[in-house]
């Protein structure tokens, strides 16, 4: 059969270059034109929706209507693409991924003199509970770091490519040492660098955390308190951060009084909160 008009061909036919449909109605048939993997047009009747055109509808059940709503599967799809992953673990290092508690197993004692020149350093020396990759908080004891001075009862929070933010939590329980007498004890937080030698750690205080302990009383009643936090930024860098806490007598009315630490009412708690 032949129309007047237009070209039929009978046989099969190739077109090298681009091909343009000029006038084409609309039509409520089901079949879509698709190309196969060697380039012969067909066509398709069943063809999935992209992710990207989903119409999202409007489900009434019950007499409740949700609309915009995605079914998320039963069974999720696993994937291994990088930045996937890479977003997932950037969520997964959480608030308390990194944490650490210290205490002593030994008491402190202040020097009989007053004031902040005369600070010791308290003895934290044993971490009771930590998590973390290895190495991520370290204590160091009496002995400190080999080779290293100034660094005894120290703990090391160590160097990262990324900032991060570290909570501070402490508590020190006090008593006088040998005298039943009035006496202010003080205690503050300090944090060091290694010197450019690597031979000793250059200290400075951390302001602010001063806070002071008063304890008066007489026979066994007599003990004080003090607690404190903060919050530490520490930025991008290749070297570690250190820190330790002082403890001294501010003042007394008696010279010979001492302040002295209590095992079971003294730690400090280190949590990476990013």
């Amino acid at each position: 059969m032949k129309w007047i008009g237009q070209h039929i061909y009978d046989l099969i036919s190739r077109f090298r270059y681009y091909v343009y449909l000029e006038k084409v109605d609309s039509s409520t048939s089901t079949k879509v034109i698709v190309i196969e993997p060697d380039g012969k047009v067909g066509y398709n009747s069943s063809l999935p929706h992209p992710p990207e055109t989903d119409t999202l509808q409007s489900v009434t059940d019950r007499g409740n209507t949700t609309t915009n709503q995605i079914t998320i599967p039963a069974t999720p799809i696993a994937t291994t693409d990088a930045a996937s992953k890479g977003y997932v673990d950037a969520q997964s290092s959480t608030a308390m991924s990194v944490f650490s508690m210290l205490t002593c197993t030994t008491s402190t004692i202040t020097l009989a003199a007053d004031g902040v020149a005369n600070a010791v350093v308290m003895k934290f020396d044993t971490a009771v509970i930590k998590s973390g990759p290895s190495g991520s908080i370290v204590s160091y004891g009496s002995g400190g770091i080999s080779g290293v001075e100034n660094s005894q009862f120290c703990w090391e929070i160590t160097a990262d490519a990324i900032a991060r933010f570290f909570e501070f939590q402490w508590n020190v329980t006090s008593n006088t040492n040998t005298v039943n007498n009035r006496i202010l004890s003080g205690i503050r937080l300090q944090q060091g660098v290694l010197s450019e030698e690597g031979t000793m750690i250059l200290w400075t205080t951390i302001s602010p955390t001063n806070s002071y302990i008063y304890d008066r009383g007489s026979g066994s009643v007599r003990k004080g308190s003090t607690a404190g936090s903060i919050i530490i930024g520490n930025p991008p860098s290749s070297k570690s951060s250190f820190y330790r806490m002082q403890f001294w007598r501010e003042s007394a009315s008696n010279s010979g009084v001492k302040s002295e630490s209590v095992l079971n009412g003294t730690q400090i708690t280190i949590k990476q909160l990013k």
